[in-house]
């Protein structure tokens, strides 16, 4: 029966575990959110403080429709990552440093096209180095969290 599990372990619905990040840790310094959303089944795969997302997540879901946002990479599982990323400082508190990701993935699995829509933000007060933003180090947190939960 082991066995069995782990063998379906290559799909990451079937793989509760994988939903069991430890968020706090990969937030540490930081105020955020997460949320990984399957628009094929309508409904919400993991998600970390998802109230501070919605907003950003209902922007996202109209970008999409529209079909502008930019594509980005093909990851090693054959899903094509589009997204874009927004960085900015607090006006009421410059220390404050603001970055965000929305995307979508999808995957031609020939007569349906699988999607995932995803959305991270955060607020810390740590300094930019060599020119890296806000919203560089959000997509790169979203990609590594989608790489830990086996979507990417």
């Amino acid at each position: 029966m082991k066995k069995f599990l782990l063998s379906l372990c290559f799909l990451p619905s079937l793989c509760f575990a994988d939903m069991m990040l430890d968020y706090p840790t990969y937030f540490t310094g930081k105020t955020g959110c997460f949320i990984l959303f399957d628009a094929n089944k309508n409904e919400v795969v993991t998600q970390y403080h998802e109230e501070r997302c919605q907003k950003q997540f209902d922007v996202l879901k109209k970008l999409v429709s529209t079909g502008k946002l930019p594509y980005i990479e093909t990851s090693p599982k054959g899903l094509k990552l589009y997204g874009i990323t927004d960085s900015a400082y607090d006006a009421k508190n410059p220390a404050l440093r603001v970055g965000s990701f929305s995307a979508f993935t999808e995957k031609d699995q020939g007569k349906k096209t699988q999607r995932y829509f995803m959305v991270l933000n955060f607020a810390d007060k740590k300094q930019v180095k060599n020119g890296a933003t806000g919203g560089d180090e959000a997509k790169e947190l979203t990609t590594f969290l989608l790489k830990r939960l086996r979507y990417y």
